[in-house]
């Protein structure tokens, strides 16, 4: 259970880190309101989680990149896959200022001037129950033992947002900080079951399964 909370929460903050690289066009533009945390500036958070702690480990410190470390020193390596390895740069742009604490084992907190917000993945091993004709025919699941064998479970990502009083009583320097509605839409649209089935039209596709075995 702790792998699996783990891998939620890697894939949550590399969203994150890919959401606001994207918004602040970094490295392209150079912004002096803005701060760029990397893997040593969030020591709390890379000891915890075993997966972005591997993955984003210098190259020059895993057996499978030391020969292409050796051969390209200058060149800066952002995503790089080789067999039995991968290598992906952590970095959270930021506004200037901002905190990235751990409040407890499963929560993490960005502090900024304008507010603070928690993400928390919630998973208890819960099962969840997927539309029926789903595994079989978009999965291409087949077979009781299989059905058995591919566990559907239940996770929920928990995003809270705090604003801070001071903030809300002036409109002025808000540029740096509208990514947070388009962060918590993207993750909706990321994670949401109900987005998903949405966006596919699983309700007419199904519709279409029954009449035509029919």
């Amino acid at each position: 259970m702790d792998i699996i909370r783990e891998a939620l929460e890697y894939f949550l903050l590399k969203k994150l880190s890919i959401h606001l690289i994207t918004y602040f066009r970094y490295p392209m533009e150079k912004n002096k309101d803005i701060s760029v945390l990397q893997r040593e500036h969030i020591p709390s958070v890379l000891l915890s989680n075993r997966f972005l702690e591997l993955f984003s480990k210098p190259m020059r410190d895993r057996a499978a990149f030391i020969d292409i470390e050796q051969e390209n020193e200058e060149q800066e390596w952002y995503i790089l896959d080789v067999e039995g390895g991968t290598y992906q740069k952590f970095s959270l742009v930021l506004p200037h200022k901002s905190k990235v604490i751990r409040t407890n084992k499963n929560e993490i907190k960005i502090k900024n001037h304008k507010f603070d917000i928690s993400m928390k993945v919630n998973f208890d091993g819960c099962n969840d129950v997927l539309p029926f004709g789903f595994m079989e025919y978009y999965l291409s699941i087949h077979g009781f033992e299989n059905y058995l064998a591919n566990v559907v479970y239940h996770v929920e990502f928990d995003l809270y947002v705090k604003f801070k009083i001071t903030s809300l009583l002036s409109s002025f320097g808000w540029e740096n900080y509208n990514w947070i509605d388009s962060f918590l839409d993207s993750i909706y649209h990321s994670v949401s079951k109900e987005s998903f089935f949405s966006k596919i039209n699983w309700n007419t596709i199904a519709t279409l399964i029954k009449c035509l075995n029919k």
